[in-house]
């Protein structure tokens, strides 16, 4: 396990942390970030509206569509409003799927997808979908 991975979940429960370990050793472990503080240039990022603020529930996998079209490295996500980054990051990494976030924006995520196929990417975001909708689905009325 890599050790930006370890100290991200250092206070976990074992049971947790047994989850994630799961992921990594079959293989099923998608990264959007590559463990470093320091990311991508402000020009290398797109900012992209997510599904959760159109009409139609799947369209956040037209990210994948679009990061091949403009061969953009990254993409800064902006989340629901009351869904810190934190949280997210928590519940992503419990389903095999770790994203970056930057301490300066409490409500976006860093998405890199460098080094990752398109079914990576496609199958990093459905997860990551899943994720959210779970969280907004509770403030549903």
């Amino acid at each position: 396990m890599e050790q930006w991975l370890e100290e991200f979940m250092s206070g976990w429960p074992a049971e947790q942390k047994r989850e994630v370990a799961e992921h990594l050793e079959e293989g099923r472990f998608i990264s959007f970030m590559d463990g470093k503080s320091s990311i991508i240039t402000e020009e290398a990022i797109l900012e992209w509206m997510p599904a959760w603020e159109k009409e139609d529930e799947r369209l956040l996998l037209l990210l994948k569509e679009e990061v091949q079209r403009t061969s953009l490295p990254a993409v800064r996500l902006k989340l629901p409003s009351g869904l810190h980054p934190a949280v997210l990051r928590k519940a992503a990494l419990l389903r095999g799927v770790a994203v970056g976030s930057e301490s300066e924006c409490e409500d976006a995520i860093l998405l890199q997808f460098e080094g990752l196929s398109p079914e990576q990417i496609a199958e990093g975001l459905e997860r990551l979908e899943e994720e959210v909708s779970s969280f907004t689905a509770r403030y549903e009325s």
